[in-house]
């Protein structure tokens, strides 16, 4: 999500060969580039690993980016979570200010998707996520081109999303508090295979909208969302 916010989806479960000790602070750069490798690309979408299949079909009723459309939410061509992943921080210049948001975060889509999301204690080396894992990190650059302030995906593999990787943007920090806490809940469902859905839900804006940062948690798409990601797992 960015300041038109932007939210370009970086992915990674696997990364690539040699990107894996190249870092997302001091290696940047390396990262970055290694991640912008031939995937499918719409806006401020991009989808790694089975980018094809990942790509849906545009339905009518709303959305953007290419999605598959259901009723208050969209989705990366339908793709399914595992049954566990864990959320690390990387250690990166005030990352601890992203702990606060990201627990409520990962607690709420955990109840909603019915899938097993545990934010780890401490930090990490920015090493890059392996499969079951989605990393958190500040950096000044990422993927996402233009004004942004957050940037996250997953990375699927034959239609299972296996890992992510979240950018904060330290621009954030001099934001109100309810646009950090967006930025972190709206990055986390795009990593968890939420794409964008820009119109109304039962009157209210959605955390996945690409530009408002008007929720103030998942609203009842995004739930919807997430509990059809999590393969309806959750209790009703």
């Amino acid at each position: 999500i960015g300041v038109v916010v932007l939210a370009l989806v970086a992915l990674a479960s696997t990364l690539p060969r040699g990107t894996a000790d190249a870092g997302l602070l001091d290696g940047a750069e390396q990262l970055v580039d290694a991640l912008l490798q031939p995937a499918y690309r719409d806006g401020d979408h991009v989808v790694f690993g089975d980018h094809t299949a990942a790509a849906g079909s545009r339905a009518k009723g709303g959305g953007t980016g290419g999605g598959t459309y259901h009723a208050g939410f969209s989705t990366y061509g339908d793709a399914r979570l595992g049954d566990r992943y864990e959320i690390r921080l990387v250690d990166s210049p005030g990352i601890e200010a992203v702990r606060p948001h990201a627990a409520v975060a990962v607690a709420t889509a955990a109840e909603a998707s019915g899938v097993t999301l545990e934010l780890l204690d401490g930090t990490v080396a920015p090493t890059g996520p392996r499969r079951g894992q989605i990393d958190i990190v500040v950096a000044r650059r990422s993927p996402s081109g233009g004004s942004w302030l957050g940037c996250g995906g997953p990375w699927i593999e034959r239609g299972t999303i296996s890992s992510g990787i979240i950018w904060i943007n330290p621009r954030v920090f001099d934001r109100p508090a309810n646009e950090l806490a967006n930025t972190v809940r709206h990055e986390l469902g795009h990593t968890l295979g939420l794409a964008h859905y820009e119109y109304l839900h039962e009157d209210r804006v959605q955390s996945m909208h690409p530009t408002l940062f008007d929720a103030s948690d998942y609203e009842n798409g995004d739930r919807a969302g997430l509990r059809f990601v999590g393969g309806d797992r959750a209790p009703v």
